[in-house]
């Protein structure tokens, strides 16, 4: 992996133990070497400059890109005249993510409810997908009382650790 942002081997090594872990949630683990690139970068990235910093080919980042996209992470811009895009994530990107997935929760929902009826509500299956619809409307349900607690808790903070003065 090549070095452009100087952080070193220590670096390197972290990008691939964070590609490892978010691959064992699912995400492919180009498009997680990418997030964690863009994560700790202090300005937007092209894709040519995510390659070059990763040692990857363009199509392997354009995947990448295109994952991170559809899932809601990254965010793309365009300016004026230029023919890159520039690629970064919202410092809150986390939060942005969860709020922006919420219709896919109700979806899944009313998903697994309609496997109840298809096999049979009184069948083992059928519980287990009842389960399952109940605890995504639980958790569909919780969510705006969950992000009203950490748009209340948050606080952002510069490098230092004191409360930073603006985003």
């Amino acid at each position: 992996m090549s070095r452009i942002n100087e952080r070193g081997a220590e670096f390197d090594r972290y990008v691939e133990r964070f590609a490892r872990q978010m691959g064992d949630l699912g995400m492919p683990r180009m498009a997680a070497r990418v997030l964690i690139v863009l994560l700790v970068a202090d300005r937007s990235r092209t894709a040519a400059e995510l390659g070059e910093e990763l040692g990857a080919s363009a199509p392997a980042i354009s995947g990448a890109v295109s994952y991170l996209g559809r899932v809601g992470i990254l965010e793309r811009e365009r300016e004026p005249g230029q023919r890159r895009d520039r690629y970064w994530v919202d410092e809150n990107v986390w939060y942005l993510t969860l709020v922006r997935r919420t219709d896919l929760l109700r979806q899944l929902e009313d998903l697994l409810n309609e496997g109840v009826h298809v096999v049979g509500d009184g069948t083992r299956a059928g519980g287990r997908l009842r389960e399952s619809a109940r605890f995504w409307e639980f958790l569909r349900g919780e969510l705006p009382q969950i992000t009203k607690k950490w748009q209340e808790s948050d606080t952002p903070t510069s490098p230092g650790g004191e409360a930073a003065t603006g985003r």
